[in-house]
């Protein structure tokens, strides 16, 4: 299994260092890394190896940091802010990252702890994304410079993209080379639509 998956990685090279098939495709990387073991992916769930404690005591988290490697796909703060402030009119109760305890930040076992303690995660993409989906959380999505293709939500998940057509998209550059942007063009009322829609 070990050679055949040497030979067979080939692919996900490919795809995870060429930008250009990178743009073109349409795996998610569970199906490359099966496809690498000369296998199927079928919907296998993703296996976290820990079990956090806590309990659901949030509607929803905002998971607003996107990691110092990729500013790109951050939001930014404003739109996080004002959405916050929406969803707390409404009624929802909500917990917001940036706003927590340095050891929920620092340390990942609190950080799943407090994923964990939500139905609903709304996130970059980003490890808190994948976190989400790992712990069985609904999660909604923020894609610009990187492709929602490439991400498979087990039936609990949705992109959100800027809405019409950017033709730069996904370009995969931790920083913008344009005025703004891609992932500035999702608009609050866009994210909170799709709240209201889950």
């Amino acid at each position: 299994m070990q050679a055949e998956a040497y030979d067979l990685a080939s692919e996900v090279l490919r795809v995870s260092f060429n930008s250009d098939i990178k743009k073109n495709n349409k795996r998610c990387f569970q199906e490359l890394l099966f496809q690498m073991l000369g296998a199927e992916f079928k919907g296998e769930e993703l296996i976290l190896g820990y079990q956090p404690p806590t309990k659901e005591v949030y509607n929803i988290i905002l998971n607003t940091r996107a990691g110092e490697k990729w500013p790109n796909k951050a939001w930014p703060d404003e739109n996080w802010g004002s959405l916050e402030e929406k969803l707390n009119k409404e009624g929802y109760n909500v917990s917001v990252q940036h706003k927590q305890s340095k050891e929920i930040l620092s340390n990942l076992k609190k950080y799943m702890d407090w994923i964990n303690s939500s139905k609903l995660i709304i996130t970059n993409d980003s490890l808190g994304m994948h976190l989400g989906l790992a712990l069985k959380k609904k999660v909604l999505v923020l894609f610009g410079p990187t492709s929602d293709k490439e991400v498979y939500f087990y039936g609990r998940g949705k992109a959100i993209l800027p809405k019409g057509k950017v033709g730069c998209m996904p370009c995969f550059q931790s920083k913008c080379s344009l005025k703004e942007s891609c992932i500035n063009k999702i608009s609050v009322e866009d994210v909170y639509e799709e709240v209201r829609n889950y």
